[in-house]
């Protein structure tokens, strides 16, 4: 579906440079398709979200993880280090109902990746609702089990690191 909707906003902007219809006429396609553009009101940020995004890194947030009870299973914490309050986008957190992207990276000992089974998404348009306001020296904390969305085999021994954007965690070792 995604793809599909990529592929008309595509079409619609590609029609829209070589067509000669008048920016009423575009903008009354574009709503029957129920196609938005980034460049509206709707989808600007506020000032404090353009601000801040840029702020999740190893400077600013230290992540540790852990392990927890159960074979595979592990607790991760994301401290914000700094000195101020800063927006962290939601997707870039692990969340064990709905994960969404390999935001941890498994190794095999002899260095291969284990496969990651659950959703991919993309991004394109974030909006204020997309983050959470850490508070300086504050922390999120979650559980994850490692088994449900990647492909590890038995007791085969591995090593996880969370990894998104630039905050990484230390290697752990499992199993």
């Amino acid at each position: 579906m995604k793809k599909v909707v990529l592929m008309l906003l595509l079409l619609i902007c590609s029609l829209a440079v070589f067509s000669q219809t008048s920016q009423e006429d575009e903008s009354i396609i574009l709503e029957k398709l129920g196609i938005k553009l980034p460049d509206t009101e709707e989808f600007r940020h506020s000032e404090e979200l353009k601000k801040n995004l840029p702020d999740f890194s190893n400077e600013n947030f230290k992540a540790i993880i852990k392990k927890d009870r159960g074979k595979n299973c592990i607790k991760i914490t994301i401290k914000n280090i700094s000195k101020k309050d800063i927006l962290v986008p939601k997707f870039k957190l692990p969340n064990e109902l709905s994960p969404v992207n390999d935001l941890f990276l498994l190794k095999r000992i002899d260095g291969t990746e284990i496969e990651y089974l659950g959703a991919i998404g993309d991004v394109f348009i974030l909006v204020d609702e997309d983050f959470i306001l850490l508070k300086s020296k504050h922390s999120i904390k979650r559980k994850f089990d490692l088994s449900k969305f990647y492909a590890i085999n038995g007791d085969e021994p591995y090593t996880v690191q969370y990894r998104s954007w630039n905050v990484q965690s230390n290697q752990l070792r499992m199993n």
